[in-house]
């Protein structure tokens, strides 16, 4: 399942997203600081460099999603 979470470095998010990796999810973070997600980006989640209140980043990053965080 692709699961869009938005948000990553924060502390829901984080912690959503590692759940969501160690679970074997499909995981794509939209983050606009890609140093602050290279851990997660490492655990293989993958990244959409931008924000949700862009649309072409947040079309990319739902594109075949099923869920959002």
């Amino acid at each position: 399942m692709k699961i869009v979470v938005n948000s990553p470095a924060g502390n829901i998010g984080r912690v959503v997203t590692e759940q969501l990796l160690q679970a074997a999810e499909d995981v794509v973070i939209i983050s606009r600081n890609p140093d602050k997600v290279a851990r997660l980006v490492e655990c293989g989640a993958r990244l959409v460099q931008g924000s949700i209140d862009n649309v072409q980043v947040l079309d990319h990053a739902l594109e075949g999603a099923e869920a959002m965080f």
